[in-house]
Order: structure tokens, then C-alpha cells, then sequence
């Protein structure tokens, strides 16, 4: 949702504990595939630290289908983690995270991105399904794309 009467053609949103998981009417008219997603311990996207809820609408090739399902990370190769293991801490910290997942350093923070960029990729229709969105997202990592990527755009921003 990018602002009033302004729609995605593909979305996939998380929702914490407290807020129920649902497609909201007002996007199934404007979005072709839409995804809602609740992780383990109340997590705002997919988790590696136990089942994750999903529920899917997509309105591709006038097959309009709603479905619910649980999503475990082990079906797409991710090691279970421990919540201590995927949690943030300061700026710095989160950004030196950040560039040793960028750097393909392998452990939970790694499987965590792997999962939700999966996810992410799923929706907008790339790979055909989750293992095969799955693989691209590992290649994007190991190939050092998503590393350039960034690199364009702290260029770009002057970031």
C-alpha cells in the first residue's frame, strides 16, 4: 500500500501477535497476488524460529484463490533457530549484521533473510514456487548481487 487509492501489483506484509492475520478487502480489487505473514513467537515475518502462518490471495490468469497455510522453515532447507539468534540490537550492530548477511556469511541471520527474500520473491512471481524462489534468493546472496545492489544505491544517496 503506497498511500489512498495506491496499490502494489504485489505485496506481502507481516503482521505482529496482536493483529489479525487477513487479506484486507479494499487490496484484493487492485492486487494480483497479495500475502499476509505471522512468524513464530508473534514475528512480523516469516520465521526461522518455528511455524509461520500465510495467507494468500492471488488473482492471477483469472484464477482468483484464497488460501491459509502453515509454513515450517525446514520445508525449504532453513535450520530451526532460537529467537536470541535472529534478534537485533543497536544501529551498528544491525548494520554489521546486515553486511555479513550481504557478504554471505552463513548462520540464522542469513536463513532469516533467505526465508522472507524467498517470500518476497514468491509473491512478485519469481521463481514459480517457494524452493525455486528460494534458490534465487540464495544465488542473489552468494553471487554478491544483493551486495552490488546496495552498493548502487549508497552510491546513488551518497549514503
Amino acid at each position: 500500500y503506497t498511500g489512498p487509492g495506491e496499490y502494489f501489483e504485489f505485496e506481502l506484509a507481516g503482521v505482529g501477535a496482536n493483529l489479525s492475520i487477513r487479506i484486507p478487502t479494499e487490496t484484493v480489487e487492485e492486487t494480483e497476488t497479495y500475502s499476509v505473514v505471522r512468524g513464530a513467537d508473534g514475528q512480523d515475518e516469516l520465521s526461522t524460529t518455528g511455524a509461520s502462518e500465510v495467507v494468500e490471495f492471488n488473482a492471477k490468469a483469472d484464477a482468483r484463490r484464497m488460501a491459509r497455510y502453515t509454513l515450517q522453515p525446514e520445508s525449504l532447507g532453513i535450520r530451526r533457530a532460537r529467537l536470541e539468534q535472529v534478534r537485533g540490537g543497536s544501529a551498528l550492530e544491525n548494520a554489521q549484521a546486515a553486511r555479513r548477511v550481504l557478504d554471505a556469511e552463513p548462520g540464522p541471520l542469513r536463513d532469516a533473510v533467505l526465508l522472507n527474500a524467498a517470500a518476497g520473491l514468491y509473491v512478485a512471481g519469481a521463481g514459480g514456487d517457494l524452493d525455486g524462489a528460494m534458490a534465487l534468493a540464495r544465488q542473489a546472496l552468494d553471487q554478491g548481487r544483493a551486495s552490488a545492489l546496495l552498493e548502487r544505491v549508497r552510491k546513488i544517496t551518497n549514503g
